[in-house]
């Protein structure tokens, strides 16, 4: 695999990106991000790590628009793989590309997610699910309060609207709760309760 060209590429096809609310370069420092804490997921539960930091870097590279959530997505996957496909195909060997091509296609398949409550869930590699679990977690801890306050910002919310719909809004809490029966791993679930609390701290200081 060549991980110096697979970086070039992708930041030639994201690094320049706006990421509503977020700004130029949110997607590929989000995927780094994700590689990373995919990594140290495989690393605690014993598994391969092999593919999943370039997983990791490449897994939104098929969102569309600015990446609004108002954009279509959970299709971003499916057209992700296929980017991956096309264009990194001579990077990497058949067996990786496809590899990485699943994770980034399934990545918002998750089998545990209210969209599949009383429907056959997806049946995937553990190395999908580590992905899935590192994608969630990314939006919560020290980033998840600049998520918070830039969403906040977007929607032209004061101070006192988010503080108080982040400690008391029900979306806010429905939303946690979705995100922790969704994550695949026990250990995924202690460390969104650690990144949980120090969002809570961090908005109890206000």
């Amino acid at each position: 695999m060549e991980l110096g060209a697979i970086k070039n590429l992708a930041y030639e096809l994201i690094g320049n990106k706006i990421e509503v609310p977020h700004g130029v370069g949110y997607r590929l420092a989000h995927g780094y991000r994700v590689g990373a804490i995919a990594e140290a997921l495989a690393h605690e539960l014993g598994e391969s790590d092999e593919l999943l930091f370039v997983a990791g870097i490449l897994h939104d590279i098929g969102k569309d628009k600015a990446g609004h959530p108002e954009d279509d997505g959970v299709m971003h996957g499916p057209r992700g793989a296929e980017i991956i496909r096309k264009q990194f195909i001579h990077f990497m060997s058949i067996n990786e590309l496809e590899r990485i091509a699943a994770m980034v296609e399934n990545h918002n398949a998750r089998p545990k997610s209210k969209w599949f409550v009383g429907k056959e869930k997806p049946q995937h590699p553990t190395e999908v699910l580590i992905l899935q679990d590192a994608d969630l977690l990314d939006h919560f801890g020290e980033e998840g309060i600049n998520i918070t306050l830039n969403w906040g910002r977007f929607f032209k919310k004061t101070r006192e609207q988010i503080l108080k719909e982040w400690k008391y809004g029900e979306r806010v809490a429905r939303m946690h709760e979705e995100v922790r029966r969704s994550l695949n791993f026990d250990a995924s679930i202690q460390e969104f309760d650690r990144r949980l609390k120090i969002m809570q701290d961090y908005f109890s200081k206000f």
